[in-house]
């Protein structure tokens, strides 16, 4: 039965059985050809037979070979996809677990324009095999390139810039393997894993675009109203400001930016659309005929803070400059209104 299997051993006289869950220790032999496995299970390599149970932590007496499990459950091919961009999936080539992808099932799921790299291991152990894979996809249809890596081992590489389900066809010597074909998935790209807080959406071909609600500012996408950098209050007296603008977009030249009562603080953010590296922003306020310019501190890469207080009504002017130059939006209008002492 599937459980249980022997060798004829003709120099000990002796008959060696294997069971699938169990091994056992004889003295030594040379096993591996003479080995046959029942209908389902394959003959590990060579090489893995030869390491099983060091590798399970069994070490065998002194003056005994110790075979573990032998005979492996898979399919005739093990077709399994093994790395996706350089990242191995697998541990092991083959292990008990590993039983390779069924017919018709998906095997595998890969981005737009990523490579997938697919593995298949004859268990039939065929000498100078020919192996072909051939990919469908749109009504379109090419050969995939198959190399051999090692003993009964070959690789080949998938990859399609358009989302959908693909079809993967393998052949040894012309003949579909009985486990051909089977399915890929090819998902859109994640743009916002490549580009964060960018809005960018995957054409046709993969590509991470700006969608037309958004416009290219410095390399990246931003909202159509986005500015070179956005001004606009954050905090009224500790409170934060509920803005009807985004951080992008900020307070528009000569408009008022923000209204606030005498002797109240607020504080205003500066956002650089254009992710300047090392770059110096300075905010310079009038009120009347006096003017000063106001402490600035950087809270985040690209992020600038800064405020003030003032004791009269009136309006203030408030200009930004960064590295020496007046941006493009500045400056801005500051009301300072009376102090409404009924909320006092």
């Amino acid at each position: 039965n599937k459980e249980h299997y022997c060798v004829l051993i003709l120099t000990n006289l002796m008959i060696l059985c294997f069971d699938t869950a169990n091994w056992h220790c004889e003295r030594n032999a040379e096993l591996y050809d003479g080995i046959t496995c029942p209908e389902g299970y394959f003959k590990a390599s060579k090489e893995v037979f030869e390491t099983q149970c060091e590798q399970a932590g069994t070490p065998c007496p002194e003056g005994k070979s110790c075979y573990c499990s032998p005979c492996i459950e898979a399919y005739e091919v093990n077709l399994y996809p093994y790395s996706i961009e350089g990242g191995a999936n697998e541990t092991s080539e083959r292990t008990g677990t590993n039983h390779g992808c069924g017919k018709m099932s998906v095997c595998g799921i890969v981005e737009q324009d990523k490579e997938i790299t697919y593995h298949a291991y004859d268990n039939l152990q065929r000498e100078d095999a020919v192996i072909k894979a051939l990919a469908h996809l749109g009504g379109r249809s090419h050969d995939l390139p198959v190399t051999k890596i090692g003993p009964f081992l070959y690789e080949f590489q998938f990859s399609k810039s358009e989302p959908g389900l693909a079809i993967l066809e393998v052949l040894i010597d012309g003949v579909h393997i009985p486990e051909s074909p089977v399915q890929v998935q090819v998902t859109s790209s994640d743009c916002e894993a490549m580009f964060p807080g960018e809005y960018r959406i995957p054409d046709a071909q993969g590509d991470c675009i700006c969608p037309s609600e958004t416009v290219m500012i410095a390399g990246k996408c931003l909202a159509d109203n986005a500015h070179e950098v956005g001004v606009y209050p954050w905090t009224i007296n500790g409170e934060h400001v509920p803005l009807n603008i985004t951080i992008q977009s900020g307070c528009n030249k000569m408009g008022i930016c923000a209204t606030v009562s005498q002797t109240k603080e607020i504080i205003f953010q500066a956002h650089d659309n254009q992710h300047r590296h090392n770059a110096s922003l300075e905010a310079l306020i009038h009120i009347g005929q006096a003017e000063w310019y106001l402490h600035v501190k950087k809270i985040d890469s690209y992020v600038y803070e800064f405020g003030f207080i003032h004791n009269e009504k009136g309006v203030a002017i408030l200009e930004i400059f960064m590295d020496g130059i007046q941006i493009p939006d500045s400056p801005v209008r500051v009301d300072i209104e009376y102090r409404d002492c009924d909320l006092d």
